[in-house]
């Protein structure tokens, strides 16, 4: 089998996601990790696994987590970057269907509000040398 790199989902979508909540001027926060201090308003992109299908693409499992200052505000997050995700659409990556829909998740360490789903992103790997 040949040597294929795939790209990475999570910045793709981190990309994006900034670029979609910027344009309707939404002040989320979108990162790969939290910052020591969190923003009230953020959303955590994270791949927790996936599979390679056949050679040339990768099936990444990717949780969005949504933390807002209330219960409601936490879940109309999670439903707009669901919205936003389910449109991703790039020549080497787009949204595949979901694994799991918004379900409420408190933050065991802070307790804040935050809800979270998971999708499939798809990606399109390139032979590598």
């Amino acid at each position: 089998m040949e040597a294929v790199s795939f790209p990475s989902a999570e910045a793709a979508l981190i990309a994006f996601l900034k670029s979609r909540l910027a344009a309707r001027s939404d002040s989320a926060a979108v990162a790969a990790s939290v910052p020591a201090s969190r923003p009230s308003r953020m959303v955590k992109v994270t791949r927790v696994g996936g599979r390679r299908s056949g050679v040339a693409h990768d099936e990444a499992l990717v949780t969005f987590e949504c933390w807002e200052t209330s219960p409601t505000r936490a879940s109309s997050l999670a439903l707009l970057v669901r919205a936003l995700v389910a449109s991703f659409d790039s020549p080497t990556a787009w949204y595949s269907g979901e694994v799991g829909g918004p379900a409420s998740f408190p933050d065991p360490l802070s307790d804040s509000p935050r809800y979270q789903f998971t999708a499939i992103i798809r990606t399109r790997g390139e032979a590598i040398s």
